[in-house]
């Protein structure tokens, strides 16, 4: 990307970090495993560098993007790729999928909680995994790896957390205060 920094208007930036290259996002989404029959969502799409990853590997995309004139440079990107859909829509009220889908996101920091409320509490949300990039206290916090898992325990029984690896500020744009985590959020067989 180049040095121009996305502001939404009126306001800061609100939590998004923008993944600084092509490199790290093909690297989130390999480490997502997806397969040609997989529906993946896509939260906080912005200037598409996980979408574009994503449509190479996934059988159907939804990239859903708040941001009016980032969804529709993404609409135009790929108005000709069968298996993207551009969704201009909030990531807490888009309608979810009633079959299996998973989610590979770098949702903007601020609404990481919710989002995973949203994704998590609802048994009957067919969510078989989730790769998220998330601010780094929020990863430690849901993984455990410095002590209990205390964010992630109402969803313990139904899914495990993973980190996957540490993303350093530089790699994002802007950079956050702090570094970020790579978070897998995957479904046990047998709550």
């Amino acid at each position: 990307m180049s040095g121009r920094r996305w502001q939404r208007p009126g306001g800061p930036s609100r939590g998004q970090h923008f993944l600084g290259g092509a490199a790290l996002a093909a690297a989130v989404v390999e480490s997502a495993g997806l397969s040609a029959s997989d529906l993946v969502f896509e939260f906080g799409a912005g200037y598409g560098r996980l979408t574009e990853q994503l449509a190479q590997r996934a059988g159907q995309v939804v990239a859903v993007e708040i941001d009016p004139a980032l969804a529709g440079r993404l609409a135009g990107r790929y108005r000709e790729r069968s298996n993207v859909t551009v969704v201009r829509g909030d990531a807490l009220a888009v309608a979810l999928p009633r079959r299996p889908f998973k989610v590979v996101s770098n949702p903007p920091f601020h609404i990481t909680s919710p989002l995973l409320h949203r994704l998590l509490d609802d048994p009957a949300v067919p969510l078989v995994r989730a790769d998220l990039v998330l601010g780094w206290g929020a990863a430690l916090a849901l993984t455990g790896v410095f002590g209990p898992a205390h964010k992630a325990r109402p969803w313990l029984p139904r899914f495990e957390f993973l980190l996957l690896r540490r993303l350093p500020p530089e790699l994002f744009d802007p950079a956050p205060a702090q570094a970020a985590g790579l978070v897998s959020i995957r479904r046990r067989p047998h709550p």
